[in-house]
């Protein structure tokens, strides 16, 4: 899977002094959870979780975030997928990235053959609807869907392609599939956000949704991170030994060092035990080297 973290950390020097040195990182967007599903699906999510080959969307999207291998398809009538992270760290705010797939025959707000409409694509966090908008894959003139993409979303255009899947009488050419990045949408960016469990609920509903063959949807690359206040670092010395602590609620954070902060700068996990205080985490490590710098580095699950 693809689990790139973003942690821009401060770092702090080990300095020979008898007094504690105080180091106050500043905010930093850190990925909490990130995934692929080219390994399957992955645990915190719930609901409808199958995944299936992409098909005829592989290679679809912008350089580092392309359809590819397995996404998560969703062709129930009114089920929804939902994620659920816990015990994240101090944040203010998340955002959401994912490519969408809208896949058959979407009819958007347009009534095609009086077909009953509309059909919308919804997103919501923590029950709250963040997201819903109606998509239409009529190529033939008149198609209306509510959802006007931002610059860099849309990533099929008119006439839609037949990306595969269900081969329907009039798909192609009345109908294709089309797909969105929606990590490009500012819907999905700086979402107020503060408590420790976080669930995404995508789905599909309306009067005219039939799910099935008919039309289905699916996500991938779906990426979460949170506008995280990094944890103030302390440092003390105590005769030939540093003593590092941070806050407890940042137990997510795992304390890197390197010998030099020369490019490329080698961090290294600092492997002595961490000792859990109550209100702080702490670490303990000898002074033998000229200069050592050290940083919190998150690491999601």
């Amino acid at each position: 899977m693809k689990q790139a973290i973003r942690l821009k950390s401060v770092t702090a020097k080990a300095i020979l002094l008898a007094f504690t040195v105080i180091i106050q990182s500043v905010t930093a967007q850190v990925v909490v959870f990130s995934t692929d599903f080219d390994s399957g699906t992955p645990a915190q999510f719930t609901g409808v979780t199958n995944t299936e080959s992409v098909q005829g969307y592989n290679g679809i999207g912008p350089v580092g975030s392309k359809f590819g291998g397995l996404f998560l398809r969703n062709a129930s009538l009114s089920s929804p997928t939902s994620l659920t992270l816990t015990g994240l760290p101090p944040h203010t705010e998340i955002s959401l990235s994912f490519l969408f797939a809208a896949i058959d025959t979407w009819d958007g707000t347009f009534s095609v053959q009086t077909a009953p409409v509309p059909e919308y694509f919804n997103v919501k966090v923590d029950g709250t609807s963040i997201f819903s908008q109606t998509f239409c894959n009529y190529n033939l003139g008149g198609g209306i869907q509510t959802y006007v993409p931002p610059a860099g979303v849309l990533l099929t255009t008119k006439p839609y392609p037949e990306l595969g899947f269900q081969i329907r009488p009039g798909n192609p050419p009345d109908f294709g599939d089309s797909a969105y990045d929606f990590g490009q949408d500012r819907a999905f960016q700086n979402i107020a956000h503060s408590a420790s469990t976080l669930t995404i609920s995508w789905f599909a509903n309306g009067a005219g949704w039939q799910g099935g063959d008919d039309e289905s949807w699916a996500i991938d690359n779906v990426t979460v991170t949170a506008l995280v206040a990094a944890p103030t670092l302390n440092i003390a010395r105590s005769g030939q030994s540093l003593t590092l602590s941070w806050p407890v609620s940042f137990s997510g954070f795992i304390l890197e060092s390197a010998a030099s902060l020369s490019p490329p700068v080698q961090w290294q996990a600092v492997t002595n035990s961490v000792t859990n205080l109550g209100a702080v985490l702490s670490v303990m490590v000898p002074l033998d080297n000229a200069a050592r710098f050290f940083r919190l580095q998150y690491q999601h699950p």
